[in-house]
């Protein structure tokens, strides 16, 4: 994701308040200044443990009598508490789509038509 309007601090405190909620599991992976103001960076939000708090489930061979695969990818309520952590002027773009930090939380499909799949529903955090 892009994070417009903020600083590296600003991003470094989001993530420790997000550890206190994830048991310190969330770390960020390619992190990258894209500015020379140091106002926009391109972040990934990513677990060490995938089987700790905060890592999203692909939940897609359920739907087949398979076992969710845990990934090290950060789940939706891990972005969505990150994001709650921002400063409320940054301007977050992710998977084409701009919101502000502290704008409600969308839930979107992440599974297909015939199987959908919630992004709140594919984690085992209960966040």
């Amino acid at each position: 994701m892009i994070l417009s309007n903020c600083t590296k601090a600003d991003i470094d405190k989001a993530l420790e308040a997000v550890n206190r909620v994830f048991g310190g599991n969330i770390r960020i992976k390619n992190y990258c200044q894209l500015s020379g103001t140091g106002l926009r960076h391109r972040v990934t939000l990513r677990v060490i443990d995938s089987h700790g708090d905060g890592a999203h489930l692909s939940r897609y061979m359920e739907a087949f009598g398979h076992k969710a695969r845990h990934t090290i990818s950060a789940c939706w309520h891990v972005h969505g508490k990150f994001f709650d952590n921002l400063p409320h002027r940054t301007k977050i773009t992710s998977m084409g789509k701009v919101t502000m930090a502290g704008d409600l939380w969308n839930d979107f499909n992440v599974g297909s038509v015939l199987y959908p799949i919630y992004a709140s529903d594919s984690c085992e955090c209960g966040a």
